[in-house]
């Protein structure tokens, strides 16, 4: 542990178990707003074929135009992240439940690989702050905050 970081630390490991705790957070392993896997694959999909047709296109045609190519490519490719984005909110479930399901949430947050804790901290909430490296999210000097996010924002806010 860094020098002067064990007190952010262990405000952000309180608030996992606090929040983790909770009869409600069974309700975070559902994300009923969130589409469907397969929508959201079939849709990075598409658009990933769409950008090959377009460089395919591209490719072959001696007049045309790159900086349409450079912009339709970079709308597409803006619109496949935004996909991403969302398919990697469908990993909330996966991330949380060892915790959620768990008898004892302190013991479950203390036997998690230190590798998977920050996915656990930046799935329930933002860190502003110095914290060990293994769960170093967002780093701004002087300031020490956890926000939870979602429902739960603003209700568990720590100094």
């Amino acid at each position: 542990m860094a020098r002067g970081t064990e007190p952010i630390d262990l405000t952000v490991e309180e608030y996992v178990i606090r929040r983790l705790s909770r009869p409600d957070a069974v309700d975070l392993l559902v994300d009923e707003s969130a589409p469907r896997t397969e929508e959201l694959r079939a849709k990075a999909v598409a658009l990933r074929s769409r950008i090959r047709v377009l460089t395919d296109a591209f490719a072959d045609d001696d007049d045309a135009d790159a900086a349409g190519f450079k912009a339709a490519t970079r709308r597409i490719k803006a619109r496949l992240a935004d996909v991403e984005a969302q398919m990697a909110c469908l990993q909330r479930a996966r991330i949380l439940v060892d915790i959620v399901t768990a008898e004892d949430c302190a013991k479950a947050w203390e036997d998690l690989m230190l590798d998977r804790q920050p996915a656990v901290v930046e799935t329930l909430a933002t860190v502003a702050g110095r914290v060990r490296a293994g769960l170093d999210l967002l780093a701004c000097p002087g300031e020490h905050a956890v926000q939870g996010v979602g429902a739960e924002a603003g209700a568990d806010r720590l100094p």
